[in-house]
């Protein structure tokens, strides 16, 4: 416990671990851990946030997601997490469906564990997820074109945006920079947000997979609220308060 006013660092290395680790913190409960005044805390967490560190919230503050390793550096992460999460996800796929899959190293997972026996047709803003389905037969797999992302792997500009109306899915698998049940689903690039909407808007089913710490985190564009997705995919070790409240918004999947 650092109990002494005095110590502004000392507590804001302790308000940045706490975000680290569980994604947000409630002012109140540093009040009890750190000995020190609802006044104090607001003054460190309104610091923090100047600072890009944190999202200042009713309560508290979420951690603030600002950038993300490159796609092809994402897909050699947390295989394994991902890969249950994919398979969580087929749940959702029919035969003479037509999906889309956005860009995504958990969505790259996703279009691998597509059974090669359904007859789908597939869309998506990214080479890897296209070249990865190239060989199923059954599969019509039709990639965006226009300049490729390199941060979130695909193509989310003016041509994308073009292309996209002409497209109505059956499902889409979305991808996830940050999510939280009160800030909703968040985004590092502002092109890929706005990618992002149109996609979700021309969608019979909206679905996102992600990873539990991208959880009580929010990045600098809005997507959407959780009502607008229909199902999310949660790992198992998923945070308890954030799982009751997100199944209050949607449906939920584990893997």
């Amino acid at each position: 416990m650092i109990a002494d006013e005095s110590l502004p660092d000392e507590r804001k290395e302790y308000i940045k671990a706490k975000l680290k680790s569980a994604g947000k913190v409630i002012a109140a409960d540093l009040c009890q851990e750190l000995a020190v005044s609802i006044h104090t805390i607001r003054r460190d967490l309104a610091e923090l946030a100047e600072g890009g560190l944190c999202k200042r919230v009713y309560g508290g503050a979420l951690s603030l997601v600002t950038h993300t390793q490159m796609f092809t550096e994402r897909t050699t992460l947390a295989t394994d997490r991902k890969r249950a999460l994919a398979i969580a996800s087929q749940a959702l796929v029919q035969k003479g469906q037509c999906l889309f899959i956005d860009a995504g190293s958990t969505n790259l997972a996703i279009a691998n564990e597509l059974c090669p026996e359904l007859e789908l047709t597939v869309v998506t803003n990214s080479p890897l997820i296209a070249a990865a389905l190239m060989e199923r037969r059954n599969f019509k797999v039709i990639n965006l074109g226009g300049v490729i992302n390199k941060d979130v792997g695909g193509v989310v500009g003016v041509s994308a945006l073009t292309q996209i109306k002409d497209f109505t899915f059956d499902l889409v698998f979305l991808g996830a920079c940050a999510i939280d049940p009160g800030q909703g689903l968040t985004a590092v690039d502002f092109e890929d947000a706005t990618f992002k909407r149109l996609v979700s808007s021309r969608a019979s089913q909206v679905a996102v997979a992600l990873l539990s710490e991208k959880i009580n985190s929010v990045a600098p564009f809005k997507v959407s609220e959780i009502e607008q997705v229909d199902v999310l995919i949660l790992e198992k070790n998923a945070p308890s308060s954030s799982i009751a409240d997100f199944s209050k918004r949607c449906s939920l999947l584990f893997g």
